[in-house]
């Protein structure tokens, strides 16, 4: 029997913005944020990057003006929506710089769809449908939901160094409110700092994954 498929950044993302009960806390943030975990699936590739503009104040590094896509490597991945994605992205920068922002406000409702349809076809989550199909309820598969939250939780919370993947899932669950981490200031200090458990990680995977969840909408929304 073949080994099940690995989940990628975006799925990850898509059963983390689903609470147990099967409802998205914030939909706007949700499609947003599924939309900046595909550029992280891709950036973990080796296929993009952010270019950005910052500067650092007190030790924390803060970013202004425009983040866009820089593109790396355009050749295929193997996955529909990643070449697909990868193909649009070249058009798009073909003639001007990609802003991160822009990027995600036209692809965010797009991105958790198709992702979460995929899932749905393996079982994660469950579709419970409603007359009303705003009203359906997607019941993701708790003990994969839970185990991400989990080693997210094991990884910051100690002192060992980690991957850039659980960087990037660390950076979208914390974007939607799915985590408790105590001390998660000092954390994001190092990480800035390119210190402490995130020592490996090159500066350029640091600093994508911080700029793509800084530029989902308000908690509020």
């Amino acid at each position: 029997m073949n080994a099940p498929r690995p989940l990628t950044l975006p799925e990850e993302f898509v059963l983390l913005a689903h609470q147990p009960s099967g409802t998205v806390q914030s939909v706007l943030r949700a499609d947003a944020g599924c939309a900046a975990a595909e550029l992280g699936d891709l950036a973990l590739r080796g296929k993009l990057r952010i270019r950005t503009n910052k500067f650092e104040f007190l030790g924390i590094r803060v970013y202004r003006g425009t983040n866009a896509v820089e593109l790396l490597d355009v050749s295929p991945t193997g996955l529909g929506w990643a070449d697909a994605l990868l193909d649009e992205l070249a058009r798009l920068s073909a003639t001007r710089p990609v802003p991160v922002r822009e990027w995600r406000q036209a692809r965010g409702v797009e991105a958790f769809d198709r992702h979460r349809a995929a899932l749905v076809e393996r079982g994660l989550p469950h579709h419970e449908p409603s007359d009303i199909p705003a009203q359906d309820r997607y019941l993701p598969h708790n003990p994969t939901r839970d185990a991400l939250i989990a080693e997210i939780e094991t990884a910051i919370g100690s002192h060992a160094p980690i991957g850039a993947h659980m960087l990037f899932r660390f950076d979208l669950a914390n974007a939607i409110a799915q985590l408790r981490i105590t001390k998660r200031g000092r954390w994001v200090m190092n990480r800035d700092r390119g210190i402490g458990p995130v020592a490996d990680i090159p500066e350029d995977l640091r600093e994508t994954s911080r700029v793509l969840t800084m530029v989902l909408p308000e908690r509020s929304a």
